[in-house]
This record gives C-alpha cells, sequence and structure tokens, in this order.
C-alpha cells in the first residue's frame, strides 16, 4: 500500500511538475494557447505555483465544474420531463383536434341538409299558397259562372278589384 502512494505521488510531482515532458509532433505551437496552459499553473502573482499549490488550483477548478454539472444534469433532467409532459399534452391536444374537426365537418353537413331542407320547406309553403290562390280563383270563377247561369247578374269591380261583399269578383 505505501509503494503505491509513492507511485501516485510521485506521477503526480511529474504531471504536474513539468518533469518528463513528451514532445507531441502534432501539438499546437500558438502562442495564445501554449500562455494559456502555462497560466493554469501560476499564481496570483504570475509566479510559478508550486505542485501543491497547482494541485489545490486543479482541485478547486474540478470542485467547481463538478458541481456546475451537477447542476447542469439535474437542469437537463429537468427540462427533459418538462418536455415529455408537454409532448404528452401535444399529442393529447392533437386527438382532440382531430375529433373536434370531425365533429364540426359532420355538424356542417347535417347544417348544409337543414339549410337545404328548409329551402325546400319554403318553396313549398310558397307553392302551397299560390296553389290556394289559384285554387280559390278557380272556386270563383266557377261560383260566378254558376250565378250567371242562374240568371243573377256580376257585379262591377270597384278600384280595388272587389265587389261589393269585399271580396275579389263577388257577385251580388
Amino acid at each position: 500500500m505505501g509503494i503505491l502512494r509513492v507511485v501516485i505521488v510521485l506521477g503526480l510531482m511529474v504531471v504536474l511538475g513539468g518533469c518528463g515532458e513528451i514532445s507531441n509532433p502534432f501539438a499546437s505551437t500558438d502562442a495564445a494557447k501554449q500562455q494559456a496552459a502555462s497560466d493554469k499553473f501560476t499564481g496570483p502573482e504570475n509566479k510559478p505555483a508550486t505542485a501543491v499549490e497547482s494541485a489545490l488550483i486543479l482541485s478547486d477548478k474540478y470542485s467547481k465544474a463538478t458541481e456546475q454539472l451537477g447542476s447542469e444534469q439535474t437542469k437537463n433532467i429537468q427540462l427533459t420531463g418538462e418536455n415529455e409532459k408537454l409532448k404528452a399534452e401535444a399529442a393529447t391536444l392533437q386527438v382532440q383536434l382531430a375529433q373536434t374537426q370531425k365533429e364540426l365537418g359532420e355538424a356542417n353537413q347535417l347544417l348544409m341538409e337543414l339549410q337545404k331542407d328548409l329551402n325546400n320547406w319554403k318553396a313549398d309553403v310558397i307553392g302551397f299558397r299560390d296553389e290556394m290562390r289559384k285554387s280559390q280563383q278557380s272556386q270563383l270563377e266557377a261560383l260566378t259562372r254558376i250565378m250567371l247561369i242562374l240568371g243573377a247578374e256580376a257585379a262591377a269591380p270597384d278600384a280595388n278589384g272587389t265587389g261589393v261583399a269585399g271580396e275579389p269578383n263577388a257577385v251580388q
């Protein structure tokens, strides 16, 4: 167990201390990236920090990043749940919309049939009135002929087209 600790401590010292640096042929030589990397291990006065200070700084940054990751994961879970709830609500509303559109189409069809029936009824009523007028006119004409045959005199219609009795073409 003691040897394992020594190996871990030596490994951290090599990594954090900069010893045993391996050159990478694919590494970027950009000055800004190099400056940012070297700033990680400097203290507040821009003096190179010791390995322990660097480890503490990195540990602090790691804990902050872990906290932020936890809060972002919690927020993500919350938003995912809310999104699922909204998807379920949207699906329910889609079903209701389809049902409402179907009912509206049926109601519109029924309304058009009722309008057609109403127009037919109006035509029948108006036609019936005309038939009644023609029938009454025919009855009056027949009555007038009968009266003339029996020897009655036809009264002359006044300005309104009514006879003495107040009926159209009435006979005295």
